[in-house]
């Protein structure tokens, strides 16, 4: 374009300076002031379509085809934006007129749905929100009101009983014995955390459905709480006498903030426990994260090889379970019977970042279509890219979008 405009300046320019020429040689009555007021005015036509080229040259433009293509998955976001030369749009100073003019679908740019799903309209950053699974204490004594942190549930243990009466719940054993009697408090508690081996585990569900068939007459016959199979070196354990230990007469809360800690003290875990002491009665609640950083960091210090492979989406496969089985002290998740419970909640950290030269109509190439990038990052890396603008062919894109969501 900007070859145009210096071209038809610079013709008509040329054509009125020769009219004036010959305007100056002509005998007779003339007129000079019309061919010089056109050569001001496509002079200046000239003049301005050479300063637009020499704008162009010296600041030529960076939203190429080149330069996209040579991008590469992986990249975080100071090299990506290193990389690509321009600052991004900042999105966060846009009113909700301004953002429509970036929307995906109206420019055609395709996101994975992992990102896009976690994005609301107007949204284009998600943080990272890790797994999480709640344990709660029951104290379980006859005066629940006099343990901070008490429950009204499961006031007494009923399953045990000794010459003077019921026995406080926590204080007894966690492991059913062969009477049937305890097992329904903290001492010698086990708790696991674990990445579960799918195939021997459904395996281990085969020989457990011929046990209950083999058995099927058999009245007595009671089949213990299912403990799904654990993949080599993914299983973590917590045990009460190892990693902490009950003391005498300690209250519900007490017991969660130790086992809190306990928990916390484990790298891939991230337990905490806070007591509401404004509470009518105070909670026993702990909660239970897949940590981020395997070191003592900050999340912006982790080190790369240090950052928790179970973090964000990937600690939705975690699971707990009480190994000791069947407690009424502990509520794991929602249950209380030793099944094995699910992390959930976890999603990766998701950001769309948006580059766009708007009007480049006189540079040097006659385009005059604007260009927009947009690029995905998941977990901190870039994972997709796509564009409008470039003209370039679906082959051509340096990282193809799979299950594509507009």
């Amino acid at each position: 374009m900007v070859y145009l405009i210096i071209g038809f300046g610079g013709l008509f320019a040329l054509f009125w300076v020769l009219a004036l020429v010959f305007a100056t040689r002509t005998v007779g009555e003339r007129s000079l002031g019309i061919p010089g007021f056109w050569i001001v005015v496509f002079g200046a036509i000239a003049g301005f379509g050479l300063t637009k080229y020499s704008e162009a040259t010296s600041n030529p433009e960076l939203l190429v085809k080149e330069k996209y293509t040579a991008l590469q998955g992986g990249l975080n976001y100071a090299d990506l934006v290193a990389q690509v030369g321009l600052q991004p749009i900042d999105m966060s100073g846009m009113d909700e007129e301004e953002v429509k003019a970036y929307d995906l679908t109206t420019n055609r740019i395709k996101m994975p749905a992992e990102i896009t799903g976690r994005l609301a309209p107007g949204i284009f950053e998600a943080d990272r929100q890790d797994a999480e699974v709640g344990i709660e204490i029951f104290p379980g004594i006859e005066n629940y009101e006099a343990d901070t942190g008490a429950s009204k549930r499961n006031a007494q243990n009923k399953s045990f009983k000794d010459d003077v009466g019921p026995s406080p719940l926590l204080g007894s054993s966690a492991v059913v014995n062969e009477k049937k009697r305890q097992g329904h408090g903290l001492v010698d508690l086990k708790i696991r955390f674990y990445l579960e081996d799918t195939e021997a585990t459904e395996q281990l569900k085969e020989e457990r459905k011929k046990e209950r068939a083999d058995n099927k007459d058999d009245e007595d016959f009671e089949q213990a709480v299912m403990q799904p199979i654990a993949l080599e070196g993914k299983e973590w354990f917590v045990t009460e006498g190892v990693d902490w230990t009950y003391e005498d007469n300690m209250t519900a809360a007490q017991v969660a903030d130790a086992l809190a800690k306990a928990i916390d003290a484990m790298p891939e875990f991230v337990a905490s426990y806070e007591l509401d002491e404004d509470a009518l009665i105070p909670n026993s609640n702990l909660s239970v994260k897949a940590g981020y950083c395997l070191v003592d960091a900050n999340d912006e210090d982790c080190p790369e090889d240090k950052i928790n492979p179970l973090a964000g989406d990937a600690g939705n496969k975690v699971r707990a379970q009480v190994m000791t089985g069947d407690n009424e002290a502990v509520l794991l998740g929602r249950k209380t019977d030793g099944s094995a419970q699910q992390f959930f909640g976890g999603a990766d950290e998701v950001q769309l970042v948006f580059w766009q030269e708007d009007e480049p109509f006189l540079d040097d190439d006659f385009n005059s279509t604007p260009r927009l990038i947009v690029a995905g990052l998941l977990r901190k890396k870039l994972v997709a890219l796509d564009q409008s603008g470039l003209d370039m062919t679906e082959e051509e894109e340096p990282l193809p979008v799979l299950d594509e969501e507009s």
